[in-house]
């Protein structure tokens, strides 16, 4: 009889245990569409995706850093976390990703619709604004030769479309969701603008979700199939639409 309760107080206990919800770190830095900080919004583009694993056996406990601060805890932290990143990126945005994509990358080339912009050869003779801290893949060969004319660097992008529109630079290359997440918040006239997007100078990529090296593997599984599954219904779509419009 004693054996027999035994069993049953280490079962019952084990059963209480496997119920509790894991908890993970969900890192967010503020950078529009994809996140914002709480002084803004509690949304963004990474955040609905999270809000949506509902079905997954996870608490998930949101942190707000700088993003050097949160890259410095994505490298060092022994908790738990989740975040998101792509291949195309270094360091620790680039490991342990998910399998699924949740939004392909692309870039254009913003103008004033005055501006007789062509493409590559243009830009050797026009100012270019950058964010600073940025890396620009397929332009940055360019600007180290010092093949392109001139090059300023701001600090957010509603400084750089501010460049574009009171002539202080000709051409601010960006995410087009991203362009387009400030065009409509800054109420600029669509009409006096223009996105050119024929220009593959800046390679595409995925965003994924990002993992922390040894989050359960268990968990990451259910994760995907969510991921899998919001792909195939156009949510990932739908959510980045309601964002930018």
């Amino acid at each position: 009889m004693k054996y027999t309760l035994f069993l049953l107080i280490y079962f019952t206990a084990f059963i209480s245990y496997s119920d509790e919800k894991i908890e993970v770190i969900y890192y967010k830095s503020h950078n529009p569409p994809f996140q914002f900080d709480n002084n803004e919004r509690e949304t963004g583009f990474i955040t609905h995706i999270i809000n949506s694993l509902s079905n997954v056996d996870v608490l998930f406990k949101p942190k707000n850093l700088s993003f050097n601060r949160m890259i410095k805890e994505m490298s060092t932290s022994k908790e738990h976390w989740i975040s998101y990143g792509s291949d195309s990126w270094v360091g620790a945005q680039s490991t342990s990703l998910s399998e699924i994509s949740v939004w392909k990358v692309k870039h254009v080339f913003f103008t004033l619709k005055s501006n007789d912009f062509d493409g590559m050869r243009s830009l050797f003779d026009q100012t270019l604004v950058l964010i600073d801290g940025f890396d620009y893949p397929g332009l940055d060969s360019y600007i180290n030769k010092g093949l392109i004319k001139k090059v300023i660097r701001v600090k957010s992008p509603e400084s750089a479309i501010l460049s574009v529109l009171e002539g202080d630079a000709d051409v601010y290359p960006e995410m087009r969701v991203r362009i387009q997440y400030f065009l409509n918040k800054m109420q600029v006239n669509k009409n006096d603008v223009t996105l050119h997007d024929k220009i593959n100078i800046i390679p595409e990529y995925e965003i994924k979700l990002c993992f922390s090296k040894h989050f359960p593997q268990s968990l990451k599984a259910d994760i995907e199939i969510k991921l899998r599954n919001m792909k195939r219904l156009n949510e990932f779509e739908n959510i980045m639409k309601n964002l930018i419009e």
